[in-house]
């Protein structure tokens, strides 16, 4: 019988945990869409940090495009 109860705590503490992980990975799945990259103000999304005047450049046209589009 104690057995038995074991059995169904491990097996409840296993769904949990599943249930647990679920929720975590989906929470990140839908935090990674805050891209700033993929803003229109970050122009094509192609971006590179020109270290010599410190601005962040859009590659496409060479525009200046806000420093949070490089991450910085």
């Amino acid at each position: 019988m104690n057995y038995e109860a074991s059995k169904s705590k491990e097996a409840i503490r296993i769904a949990l945990f599943l249930v647990f992980f679920a929720f975590t990975v989906a929470i990140n799945l839908n935090c990674s869409s805050d891209n700033p990259v993929k803003g229109p103000e970050c122009g094509s999304g192609h971006n590179t940090w020109d270290s010599k005047v410190q601005r962040c450049r859009d590659d496409a046209n060479n525009q200046i495009v806000p420093s949070s589009c490089c991450g910085q």
